[in-house]
């Protein structure tokens, strides 16, 4: 109720049609971020018209979403012809100060570990891109969250099948994003099964900032997919990585930076 009181919503300019079409179909499972205050789409799929008759195609077009003017009420204009280096979809993106960070994706044929920053140079209106280092190992379908300078990307599949979804849980630290010796760290997972699809979400919980891994999919005994609703609560300042053995799979930390929290009320997953 209250979010209903506080939040006004408004509707955007459609994404702009391809050559020769007359309303853009739209894009699943695009990288999307804003940095400052361009909205930011990048890659994703689609079925092309007639849809129940064609493939899926994954793109690789990028669109930019930028004020035309501040005045009431807000004019806004998508501005096109900017291309990631492939086509790409099913990654994880989130926005940072960096700009939006890309993360993983798929295509039709494997999976990918890339590591990108998208970002908008207002004045010249141009995607600037730069490479950061990548996943530790291919990973779709995943989710992620920025608390402070660290972000952190949970779950996905290292394949195109469910069967392949992971109990992965990586670091990035972004406080200092060109140094040569950036690279993603191996965090305690969660206590609980593998999964894709999941919701992951940044939230304090009136004492600590905190990463939410909540719901998702897997495919579990006899191939049967399993529909998840539970939910993990990690505490950054309650973790020492020091004492995790991600070999090993221990923890000897003084506290546990997990806890589970109440289920979900239905599966919610992405």
């Amino acid at each position: 109720v209250c979010a209903q009181e506080i939040l006004d919503w408004a509707e955007l300019p459609q994404l702009p049609a391809p050559p020769g079409i007359e309303h853009h179909w739209g894009v699943a499972g695009a990288f999307t971020g804003v940095d400052g205050d361009a909205l930011i789409i990048a890659g994703g799929a689609n079925f092309p018209y007639p849809v129940w008759e064609s493939d899926k195609i994954w793109q690789d077009e990028i669109y930019v979403l930028v004020k035309d003017s501040n005045e009431d009420p807000v004019s806004y204009r998508w501005i096109t012809d900017f291309n990631l280096d492939k086509p790409i979809a099913y990654g994880t993106s989130v926005s940072t100060v960096h700009g939006v960070l890309c993360m993983g994706g798929n295509d039709a044929e494997r999976t990918y570990s890339d590591v990108f920053l998208l970002r908008w140079n207002k004045e010249k209106e141009e995607i600037e891109q730069q490479t950061l280092p990548p996943l530790p190992q291919p990973c779709a379908y995943s989710g992620a969250a920025i608390v402070g300078n660290k972000v952190y990307l949970a779950g996905g599949t290292t394949g195109i099948s469910l069967e392949t979804a992971r109990k992965n849980f990586w670091s990035l630290d972004l406080s200092n994003i060109d140094d040569e010796g950036l690279t993603w760290q191996q965090v305690l997972p969660w206590p609980g099964p593998s999964r894709a699809f999941a919701i992951v979400a940044a939230q304090h919980n009136g004492t600590d900032d905190c990463v939410y891994v909540m719901s998702g999919r897997r495919t579990a005994e006899e191939g049967k997919i399993e529909f998840l609703t539970d939910v993990y609560e990690f505490t950054p300042a309650r973790y020492n990585p020091e004492k995790y053995d991600s070999k090993a799979g221990t923890y000897t930390g003084v506290t546990n930076p997990w806890r589970q929290r109440s289920d979900v009320p239905r599966c919610v997953m992405a």
